[in-house]
């Protein structure tokens, strides 16, 4: 892994392991977001959650729809980031905040490839985040690099390099 600027490079914890161990180790990253009072809001589009019977999106398993259709902040048609994966016009956006680490893990293991999750203090609006996280994962860095990345998009100027980079850096040195 690589940081330049808000952006960490090769966010990648699937290269050696167990799958299981892999997804622990990107929550925990995770967690170095999130102080006492926020949580991690997570963005599922409905067509993941009903799939219609002629499209090739195959949907989300039962446990995923009752995560997301039981912790839903927010539904809405209404685009309110600059998402990288966002898409189809018309389409209901779901915000969700899993109530623990074991249903964090379970999103990030249906969604290891790519997500966008806001880190919110509890009972702020969605517009009020700390950090916008977007995985992505084929990202062209510098015209030449194709890559998994994870861009962050900061609320208070600096803050991801005086709060979080230090906590990042001695998370990866591990």
């Amino acid at each position: 892994m690589k940081i330049v600027d808000n952006i960490i490079l090769d966010f990648n914890f699937y290269f050696a392991g167990i799958f299981d161990d892999c997804v622990k180790k990107e929550v925990e990253f995770l967690e170095c977001f999130l102080s006492e009072n926020s949580q991690l809001v997570f963005m599922e589009l409905e067509c993941n959650l009903y799939p219609k019977l002629d499209s090739e999106i195959t949907g989300v398993s039962e446990e995923i729809k009752k995560i997301v259709l039981e912790n839903t902040i927010l539904k809405t048609k209404e685009k309110l980031f600059d998402l990288y994966y966002e898409t189809g016009e018309d389409e209901q956006f779901y915000w969700y905040a899993p109530k623990n680490k074991e249903e964090i893990i379970q999103v990030i293991e249906k969604d290891c490839d790519s997500y966008s999750c806001l880190v919110l203090k509890k009972g702020k609006e969605l517009e009020d985040y700390d950090y916008l996280l977007d995985k992505v994962e084929n990202l062209t860095f510098k015209d030449s690099i194709t890559t998994t990345a994870l861009i962050i998009h900061e609320k208070i100027e600096n803050s991801f390099k005086i709060d979080i980079r230090p906590k990042i850096e001695k998370l990866i040195k591990y």
